[in-house]
């Protein structure tokens, strides 16, 4: 082979355990978070959405301000009260002023959003069972407990 021909050299770092972790859950979170979008779309709701119902819907009939959903979410809306005014408009919560701070506009769960909740449960249900379905419930207590260590590092 001429010596012009010849392939650049390619740079092939070893790659760390860490590394290889951190691309796993890379990969199975994009997975994870296509398949949610398709097991939700035929109840009218997005991922994000999703999660700002289950989580108005913890927290009880006091509700939750914008910012405080916002540190709450699984991923970062990028503008919450556009994702409230959504669920707003289709009936899903409620927005009220908070009584005792004015300025603050307080979000509920409505009786529509907690029957979305319940009518989507069966699928999403699904759907965890089947990624999770080679792992015993020991294997998965492990997991949850390994990735909580992974959050919090210290």
């Amino acid at each position: 082979m001429p010596r012009d021909q010849r392939a650049a050299p390619v740079f092939r770092p070893t790659i760390s355990a860490e590394e290889r972790a951190a691309v796993r859950l890379a990969r199975l979170s994009a997975a994870m978070t296509h398949e949610m979008e398709q097991v939700l779309k035929p109840f009218g709701l997005t991922t994000i959405q999703y999660n700002a119902l289950r989580i108005l819907n913890g927290a009880g009939p006091e509700g939750l301000c914008g910012t405080e959903l916002s540190a709450r979410l699984i991923s970062k809306a990028p503008d919450v009260p556009r994702l409230l005014d959504r669920l707003a408009d289709a009936g899903l919560i409620v927005r009220e002023r908070d009584p005792e701070n004015r300025r603050f506009v307080r979000a509920r769960i409505a009786p529509a959003g907690v029957e979305r909740l319940i009518e989507s449960a069966p699928a999403v249900a699904a759907m965890h069972r089947r990624h999770w379905k080679g792992l015993t419930r020991e294997q998965l207590d492990a997991l949850v407990a390994l990735l909580g260590q992974v959050e919090r590092p210290a």
